[in-house]
């Protein structure tokens, strides 16, 4: 699920395994919520196994990425304004697991694999393909670019947190610490702030804002004695315009937290 357009007249984009999208228009008025629009990203292949499909929108480009289903290894591209796929990338060697773009609409754009590679694609390039990283043992959680799209940052499941540098053209790494503690917990979620300076990173027992730095603002406990939550955290999501932060997990609660300020 995403918003688009969060600043003037916003729209619910919402997604299902299968590679479906639908939006929906005044989604906050009560009883009068309607379909704008739906149409199927990912081409279906009878017969061939299927993975979760993954979906990542931006509206400041109008772009809607897609991947997974019969299509685990390729990205697909479409215009969310015409509702075409005008694009594909293909050729990659692993099946992918996540996806992120440009926070300010350019033409620059993540893929994360099973390997534990995060790729980097700019899609000006006929090639589009840039760069990429090593691969690594654990599986990615998540990858999000910060700094004004100049440096890329990981979160791995081990608990592990990566800073990449994209200005040479090349991912030089440029941190790698422990984000939590991969004895006692494991990071179960990711997500970055479209503002492209702050990220949270979740594990079994805690919450953590992080800097673009990479440096630790501020860290919630959602086991603790103030309306304490019984399950883990497993999906984390910033406010598109505000610095609000909401987890979510299995026990069927959701917590808001003011990330800072």
């Amino acid at each position: 699920i995403s918003i688009l357009n969060p600043e003037y007249n916003p729209l619910l984009l919402a997604a299902t395994t299968d590679g479906s999208v639908a939006i929906y228009k005044d989604t906050d008025k009560r009883g009068r919520q309607k379909q704008a629009s739906s149409f199927m990203a990912i081409p279906q292949v009878w017969g061939m196994t299927k993975h979760p499909a993954i979906i990542e929108s931006n509206s400041i480009s109008n772009c809607l990425y897609a991947s997974g289903c019969s299509k685990p290894q390729a990205v697909h591209i479409w215009d969310l304004q015409r509702e075409v796929c005008t694009d594909r990338i293909t050729g990659i060697d692993h099946n992918i697991l996540k996806i992120f773009s440009s926070s300010e609409g350019q033409p620059n754009l993540l893929v994360g694999c099973e390997s534990g590679s995060v790729l980097y694609y700019d899609l000006r390039d006929p090639r589009h393909y840039i760069s990429w990283s090593e691969p690594y043992e654990k599986r990615l959680v998540g990858m999000a670019m910060v700094n004004n799209d100049m440096q890329i940052v990981a979160g791995y499941a081990n608990g592990r947190i990566k800073v990449f540098d994209i200005r040479a053209g090349l991912l030089s790494k440029l941190k790698d610490f422990e984000g939590h503690d991969s004895v006692k917990s494991r990071m179960t979620s990711f997500a970055a702030h479209r503002c492209g300076t702050i990220f949270a990173t979740a594990s079994t027992h805690s919450v953590k804002v992080w800097n673009s730095e990479g440096q630790l603002l501020s860290t919630a406990r959602p086991h603790g004695n103030f309306l304490p939550r019984s399950g883990s955290v497993d999906v984390l999501a910033f406010h598109p315009t505000r610095h609000l932060l909401s987890a979510g997990g299995s026990d069927s609660a959701t917590s808001v937290y003011c990330s800072y300020g």
